[in-house]
C-alpha cells in the first residue's frame, strides 16, 4: 500500500518557519552575550543588560527543550501501566471495572459540542481494554463549563458506547470523579478499578480512587508512552507547551495533598 507523504511548500513553509525563528532569536541573543563576555564584560562583577539576556536565553532554550517535560511525565506515572498488546498482561476479573476519567469537551461554530482529543483517546483506548478482558465500563464527566452538557454523554454519544456502560455525569474534577466513580461502585457490586486516563494524570487519579474506597489494581495510560530520542533534546516555541501538563498535576497534586482529598500513602510508588 502506498501513502502519500508530500506537503505542499505552505504546509512546509509552517512547519518550519515558526521553530526557525525562535531559533533565530535565542541564537542571536546567545550569539551576543558570548561576544560580550570575550569582549572583556566577563570581567565586571555587575551583571549587564546583556548578562541578563544571556541567561535568559539560556533558561529558556533549556525549558524549551522537550526532554524535561517528557522526563516529569515519566516520573509522575505509576511504577506499573497496563500494556492493551502485552498477552501477560491479566486482571482481576471478579469485582473490577474500567474506570474512565474524561478529558473534557469543546463547543463547535454551529453549537453542537464534541469530545476533546484527550477524552477521544482515553474513552477508546479503555473501551478497548474493558472488551478485551470482559470488564464492565464506567466513563464519568460532568458540566465544564456549567452550560455544557455533561462530558459523559457527549462522549458515550460521539462515540458510540453500548447502552450497558455506566455514567457519572456530576464531576468536575479528578476529585468529584473518584467520587462519582465510588457511587457507581456501590451500585453495581464493584470494589477495584482499572484506571484509564492520560499518564501523566495516572497518579493522581488513581489516589483520588483509593481515598474514595476504591482500589486501582492497574493504570492504563491513554496517551502512551513515546521513545526517548535524540530530537527531545532540540528546544522549540512547542517545548513550553509541554509544562503545562506537568505543572497541572503537581499542583493538582499538592492541593490535594493539603486539602486532604487523599493521603500521601495513596501515591506511594510501591503500590499499583
Amino acid at each position: 500500500m502506498d501513502f502519500d507523504v508530500s506537503l505542499s511548500t505552505t504546509d512546509l513553509f509552517l512547519a518550519l518557519v515558526p521553530d526557525a525563528l525562535y531559533w533565530l532569536v535565542l541564537g542571536s541573543a546567545l550569539l551576543v552575550w558570548i561576544r560580550a563576555r570575550r569582549s572583556g564584560a566577563a570581567g565586571r562583577r555587575r551583571m549587564s543588560l546583556v548578562d541578563l539576556m544571556g541567561v535568559g536565553a539560556l533558561l529558556l532554550a533549556f525549558l524549551s527543550m522537550p526532554i524535561g517535560p517528557a522526563l516529569m511525565s515519566r516520573a509522575l506515572e505509576p511504577a506499573r501501566t497496563l500494556d492493551l498488546a502485552a498477552e501477560a498482561t491479566t486482571v482481576p476479573a471478579d469485582g473490577t471495572f474500567v474506570a474512565i476519567f474524561s478529558g473534557g469537551i469543546a463547543r463547535l461554530s454551529d453549537g453542537s459540542w464534541q469530545p476533546k482529543p484527550a477524552s477521544v483517546r482515553r474513552a477508546l483506548r479503555g473501551k478497548a481494554f474493558a472488551e478485551r478482558f470482559g470488564l464492565p465500563l464506567a466513563l464519568s464527566g460532568g458540566n465544564v463549563p456549567a452550560d455544557a452538557p455533561a462530558e459523559a454523554r457527549v462522549i458515550a454519544e460521539a462515540l458510540d458506547f453500548d447502552p450497558t456502560v455506566r455514567l457519572d455525569v456530576r464531576a468536575r474534577n479528578t476529585h468529584e470523579n473518584a467520587l462519582g466513580f465510588a457511587r457507581l461502585a456501590a451500585e453495581n457490586g464493584w470494589r477495584r478499578a482499572i484506571v484509564v486516563t492520560d499518564g501523566v494524570h495516572l497518579r493522581r487519579a488513581g489516589a483520588s480512587l483509593r481515598a474514595a474506597g476504591i482500589e486501582p489494581v492497574g493504570y492504563v495510560a491513554a496517551d502512551g508512552r513515546g521513545r526517548l530520542t535524540l530530537g527531545l533534546l532540540v528546544p522549540r516555541p512547542g517545548g513550553f507547551a509541554a509544562w503545562r501538563g506537568v505543572v497541572r498535576e503537581v499542583a493538582g497534586t499538592a492541593y490535594y495533598l493539603l486539602r486532604g482529598r487523599f493521603a500521601l500513602d495513596d501515591l506511594a510508588p510501591g503500590r499499583p
